[in-house]
This record gives C-alpha cells, structure tokens and sequence, in this order.
C-alpha cells in the first residue's frame, strides 16, 4: 500500500505584545529666558526659530522628551515605536511638528535650559500636523534599538512663518508628563525576531554533509531559515515541477518583481529546487521569445535549472518567426526540442513515459495525418512504461476567463491518441492560474480510466481570474497565486502539490493508480 504523503503545516507566527512607556523626564526651553528651567510645566510649548532680528525678542520654544527602554527578553525584538503626545488643539503651523533626537541622554528635567540644552542630532525622525486636539502619533522605530534612556527633540518644522506679534499665543501646546491626564508615552510593538538564516551560515545544520545553498537540496535560498532536506517522496517516486507563462520581458519596468502581481519569475524558480525533471510549459519568455529575452530573462530565472529541463513550446515564442529564440536556445543547453526544431519529442522518467507536443497547431499541424500526429501515434504505441504523460502549451478544458470560451484547434487530436494508449496525465500552461481537472474522455465525460488535466499558467507572467460556469469536470482552482505543480510519478502511481511562492502547499491529492 503506498503512504498518503505527509501534509505541510505553517507554524502559527509569534503574537506581538504592546508595551506603553510613560515619559521619565519633559521639558520645553524658551530663547528669551536662556537661563530659565521651565521642567516642572504641565504643559510643552514648541515655537520655531525665528531668523529676523525683530523677533529674536519673542518666545522660541523647543520641547525635550525622554523615556527608559526596559530591557527585552533575547527572544523578542521591536517592531515598531510609536512616540504619543497629547495635543490641546489644532497646530499652529501647517508644515506640522518634527522629532529628532537629543544630542545626549544626561539633560535633566529640572536644570535644562535654553543655554545647556543638548540640542537634535541626525536628521528628522517623524513629522506631523494636526487639526484637533487628541493624541499625535510619530513612527520613531528607528530611534528605539535597545534598551535604555532615549530622547527626542519636538520643534516646528522649517519654514513655519509665524509672524504675529503675540507669539505666546502661537505655540503648539503639549500636554507634559506633569499632567494629570494625556501624559507622553512611547508605544513599542515587540514580536519575536524572524528565525537565522540557516542556509548562509557555513553550518551543516541538518547533518547531512552538505552546507547551505545551493549545495544543499533542502535550501530554497540563502536566506531559507531550515536547511532540513525535504523528506523522500513515497516509493522513491521521481519529483516533476511543471509551469508555464514564465518570464516577462527584460526591457519590461516590472521585470524585477517589486510588484507582486507580475513578474515573479524570480520566485518561482526559487521553488524547483530538488526536481528530477522540470517541465516549463510554454510561453516561457515574454514578451516575443528572442534569443536575447531567453538570454537575459529566462536564463538568469528557470535557466538556472536547464541541465533537467524538459521544455514545451508556447505561442508567444512564436513571435519570432519558426520561434527561433526558444528553439536556438535550448539548442545552446543541448536540451530536447524535437527533430528538426519540431517542437515534440518524448522520453521516460522512471516508470513513465512523458510527451513533448506542439500546440501551435496553425504553425505545426496537430490533427490526423500529420506528421506531428503519427509521431504521437507511432510513440505511444511503441512504448512499454506503465504510466503516461503528455504536455504541451493550449488546454483543450479550460475555465479561464481568458481563454476558456474557445477550445484550441487541433488539441483534442492529441486526447483522442492519448486516452485511447490509456494516458493518465496531461499538463497545459496559457491560461495564467492553475486548475485541476478530474479524470475525463475527450469529450469531457468523466472516466475511471480517463485523463487527469492540469493547468498551470502559473510560472510568474501575471493572473488570469477564473469563470464563473466553470467546466463540467472541473475540481480546483487558483487565480491569486504564482507557484509550480509539483508531481510525484511513481511506480503506476501519481500525486500531485500546487507549492505557491513561499512553499505553501494550496492544493494536494494522491496517490492515484495509473490507469
């Protein structure tokens, strides 16, 4: 009996904790009182500097604040810091208040002056305006980096032209920590702090004699916080990863996946990792497939893997005419392409026979009596392996919202060979998200002995969203995620992970017989 495989369960993340600090010393200096303390004041007055020489005579007010960081326990760090002040009304000044901090932590709250003041240092922290009284927020994370005393500066912004005669009457008010209510607080958020890399530490972390990435298989990256090798597939079944819709345009401004929604070519190869085979499943370049796209686009991403790729072409490869890039450059890596740049090709993997097709059937005829067609014939009926799968570019079932209306021409030639050699599983890319299909005839009824579909346009191109009448066999569907199909063929058997980026598993079924 084979084992079911193990299920994978993310760790719940570490709850983050709140602490509210109140204020150990405040006070607001005055430039036309320089030898005045004004420490023990309900209140902090902020008054930007004025340059003229005519109101040098008036109040500048500038407020000092300073709280103790308590020590941290080693297994939790900050995540944010939130300096709070309580406003008694509206800012005066539009360009809002600035935070920087003291030059020094020994100022002391009743000897603090204008004249002994420590003065800012470094640039700005936080900014803010306000409207209405109520408690002002300034993000000052990155002032908070330990434990211990730390003290922040509150003035005008620059550029603050106040230029009334009643001053006084223009200062920004502050509630201070002599108040009854409203006191300064700093606010720190803490969880605990994100686990080492393991895979960048020159250790043999799991004891298995190889030492981080890419040397070690169970290293996605080096920034991969467990360098445990993924536990053997059941039976020693042979591992596929398989996607299509790949690699966007290197001239593209998104080709760097800072957005999330597109260009994730990156991510997607870093899960292929510990595959025996890959199989990328058409439109693996875009935007046109040039040898130069292939070359400074897919071959810096999936390319990386191209010693055990087993390519399908798409239709966007065919924007060069004969799609010589695809063709050219998986010549230069001495991977199959099919005779005389045919684009279909087979070969066994295990105990099973996998098959290469072209889809572009306008270009590369499919149907009966074509040369594409008997090669298919003739293969299927020469070999001996117990399970079959076949792989090519369009889906003949689709519920994409893209592509799902229209079926592609010539596709269903190849079901009808397919399921009548007993075939098991068919793999298509095009339509960019991943479905699943149940076993099906080519006519789309279901079948014990009919073929399983996939669909997987999921390599890091952009989404397509699903239908909302979806097929009669379909059975999942992803449209949010990019990630690869990971497939354990083993000895007439099949199961199958959809692993998105990350290495979350969405969707899993198996072991099933082969047919």
């Amino acid at each position: 009996m084979i084992a079911a495989f193990p299920m994978i369960a993310s760790l719940p993340a570490a709850p983050a904790a709140t602490t509210t600090i109140p204020a150990e010393a405040d006070a607001f200096v005055v430039s036309s009182n320089p030898e005045v303390n004004r420490g023990d004041s309900t209140s902090l007055g902020i008054r930007n500097q004025i340059s003229t020489s005519l109101r040098i005579r008036n109040n500048i007010k500038i407020s000092y604040v300073r709280f103790n960081v308590p020590s941290l326990p080693t297994s939790v760090e900050v995540s944010a810091a939130t300096l709070r002040v309580y406003a008694t009304k509206g800012s005066n000044c539009p360009l809002g208040v600035e935070v920087l901090r003291a030059a020094n932590e020994t100022w002391g709250e009743t000897t603090i002056t204008w004249n002994n003041q420590p003065g800012a240092t470094g640039a700005v922290i936080a900014s803010s305006s306000w409207t209405a009284a109520g408690y002002i927020d300034f993000d000052v994370t990155s002032a908070v980096t330990g434990a211990g005393p730390v003290s922040f500066v509150l003035r005008q912004a620059a550029g603050c032209d106040l230029t009334s005669d009643a001053l006084n009457s223009r200062s920004d008010v502050l509630r201070s920590r002599q108040a009854s209510t409203n006191q300064p607080q700093l606010v720190l958020e803490t969880d605990a702090p994100p686990p080492a890399p393991a895979c960048s530490d020159g250790l043999d972390s799991d004891a298995d004699g190889l030492i981080d990435f890419p040397a070690d298989p169970g290293c996605v990256d080096g920034a991969d916080t467990d360098e445990t090798d993924a536990p053997p597939p059941p039976d020693s079944a042979r591992v596929v990863m398989a996607a299509g819709d790949i690699a966007c345009d290197p001239a593209s401004s998104e080709f760097g996946g800072t957005d999330p929604n597109v260009c994730q070519h990156l991510a997607t190869r870093d899960l292929l990792n510990g595959a025996d085979a890959i199989l990328p499943l058409g439109d693996l370049q875009y935007a046109d497939g040039t040898l130069d796209q292939f070359i400074h686009g897919y071959d810096p991403s999936w390319g990386q893997y191209a010693s055990n790729t087993y390519p399908a072409v798409g239709n966007h490869e065919y924007n060069v005419p004969g799609a010589q890039g695809y063709f050219d450059y998986w010549a230069s890596k001495g991977r199959p392409t099919g005779d005389l740049a045919s684009g279909y090709y087979s070969f066994d993997l295990g105990s099973w026979h996998l098959i290469s097709l072209n889809s572009n059937c306008s270009t590369v005829p499919c149907d009966e009596t074509f040369p594409q067609n008997d090669f298919l014939e003739r293969d299927l009926a020469n070999t001996s392996q117990p399970c079959i799968a076949a792989f090519w570019h369009h889906p003949y079932f689709n519920s994409g919202a893209v592509h799902g209306q229209s079926a592609p021409s010539g596709a269903k030639a190849f079901w009808d060979d397919l399921f009548a050699a007993g075939a098991d599983i068919v793999l298509n890319g095009h339509e960019h998200n991943y479905q699943r299909y149940a076993k099906q005839d080519p006519a789309g009824q279901p079948a014990p002995n009919g073929i399983r579909e996939f669909v997987v346009g999921t390599g890091g191109k952009s989404h397509y969203s699903l239908l909302e009448i979806k097929d009669a066999n379909f059975e999942a569907g992803i449209a949010t995620d990019f990630g690869v199909l990971r497939l354990y063929l083993g000895n007439n058997w099949y199961g199958w992970e959809f692993v998105s980026v990350g290495g979350a598993v969405l969707d899993a079924g198996g072991p099933v017989p082969c047919n």
